[in-house]
């Protein structure tokens, strides 16, 4: 795409500015960017660093998001399959290990692909040199893992018995499977595509999925928002205000960058080694 402003001579200048101060990354990466601010590579630069800013705003709702599904589900599994449950891990010091001995109908509760995730999760467990306990395995296994298990194969096994214990205290309107899968199935695509700090800046829902994370997690266990909503700076970095940040960054690429590089490569052609 043609540089249309004059900072620089052309795009391997911006893009030594780019790779060096902001990220390793390829020409195609900067692509989407460079696109979305009309082919001005600063203010693409701009756009990059304001979706980093929102990526790491997001971290705190979606954590308290994920925290808050995975201990209701295995609190509610606790409770209605307990009594069902063997010792299983090492020592049998650990029965409140649901997943891998409860049946549900006659077979077990978990299906086949995500009874494969513990398997996984056990083994990086015991790769990291970590005792194989049932905190363990909780804390190991991702998002994914446990909203896949509101998908509707799991209503009567695992959604219905949860809803009846650790998510009644959820509003009416939220206490439905569709719902549940739904807005979790949103929180954890936009967690994975913040935590790999994958292009967010052009979405509209991302106020909305802020609120439902946080709202969510106070209804259904509001210990994890006392500690991580006073952190939460998602508004202020939401509501940034775009054009005195490119003026800023124009700054620092004409202090920092520009003038230090026009004064290197003069003095390059002036003494060339030898």
């Amino acid at each position: 795409m043609p540089q249309s402003s004059p900072e620089f001579l052309n795009f391997g200048e911006s893009a030594i500015f780019f790779y060096n101060c902001f990220a390793f990354s390829s020409p195609a990466r900067f692509d989407r960017y460079l696109k979305a601010a009309n082919g001005k590579h600063i203010e693409a630069m701009v756009l990059y660093r304001w979706n980093l800013r929102l990526c790491e705003a997001l971290v705190p709702c979606l954590h308290s998001a994920e925290l808050t599904l995975r201990n209701a589900i295995h609190r509610a599994m606790i409770e209605k399959y307990l009594p069902q449950t063997k010792p299983h891990f090492r020592g049998g010091s650990h029965p409140d290990d649901w997943w891998f001995d409860s049946t549900f109908n006659g077979t077990s509760v978990l299906g086949y692909g995500d009874s494969l995730k513990l398997v996984d999760a056990e083994k990086r467990i015991i790769s990291d040199g970590k005792p194989v306990t049932t905190s363990n395995m909780v804390a190991e296994l991702p998002f994914g893992f446990w909203v896949e298990l509101l998908n509707k194969e799991y209503e009567q096994s695992i959604i219905v018995p949860a809803l009846q214990t650790t998510m009644k205290t959820l509003r009416k309107t939220r206490q439905d499977q569709g719902w549940l899968r739904d807005n979790f199935g949103r929180l954890r695509d936009l967690r994975n595509r913040a935590s790999h700090h994958r292009p967010i800046f052009h979405r509209t829902d991302l106020t909305e999925l802020n609120q439902v994370a946080w709202s969510v997690s106070r209804e259904l266990q509001g210990f994890f928002v006392s500690p991580l909503s006073p952190i939460c700076r998602f508004k202020s970095v939401f509501e940034l205000d775009k054009e005195a940040e490119i003026a800023s960054l124009r700054e620092q690429i004409r202090t920092g960058f520009y003038e230090p590089h026009r004064k290197a490569t003069a003095a390059d052609q002036e003494h060339p080694a030898k």
